[in-house]
């Protein structure tokens, strides 16, 4: 079985969000998004010109990603960089029962607070990959390993870990 992840970001930060969708294949995540492919071909996230039936058709290929995902990770962009899109799709993907990840300026508003929360995209990149290693050991162990108290508030990488080692002791 393959770990997806639906990435959701601002369009003015392309370059993160690429960034992020490289480091994910590259460890041989799934990434359902396509968003930033459909940018590259029509040059906009939301061309003024378009028209209804196109912004509908990408609306239902967004939506239809989402729910192929295992996880949304919603690049939290800073205040400057607005985004309308990636807020609507991480309360989709909430509204669906998807996994939630949330990081960068997570504290302008108080809907990541639904997800995990991550200050960085450093600290979320390494959770991202530990739950879709975790899902493989899931896959082939039949080993249950969710657990919500592993990340109940944002934090950084060798707390999350610490709290990963001490559940995983607890259930040997």
């Amino acid at each position: 079985m393959t770990f997806s992840v639906y990435l959701a970001a601002s369009s003015a930060e392309i370059a993160r969000a690429q960034s992020i969708v490289d480091r994910l294949t590259s460890v041989g995540i799934t990434i359902t998004s396509t968003w930033l492919a459909n940018i590259a071909a029509v040059g906009s996230a939301n061309p003024r010109d378009a028209s209804r039936e196109q912004r509908l058709a990408w609306t239902d290929i967004c939506l239809a990603e989402v729910r192929a995902a295992d996880l949304l990770w919603f690049l939290v962009p800073s205040v400057s960089n607005p985004t309308r899109g990636g807020w609507g799709e991480l309360l989709y993907a909430h509204a669906l029962g998807k996994e939630l990840v949330c990081s960068g300026d997570t504290r302008q508003s108080i809907f990541p607070a639904i997800a995990g929360e991550f200050d960085d995209d450093e600290h979320a990149l390494d959770f991202v990959v530990w739950r879709a290693n975790a899902e493989s050991l899931l896959a082939m162990t039949g080993t249950v390993v969710r657990d919500e108290r592993l990340m109940p508030e944002p934090v950084g990488t060798a707390e999350f870990m610490e709290r990963a080692s001490q559940l995983l002791k607890e259930r040997t």
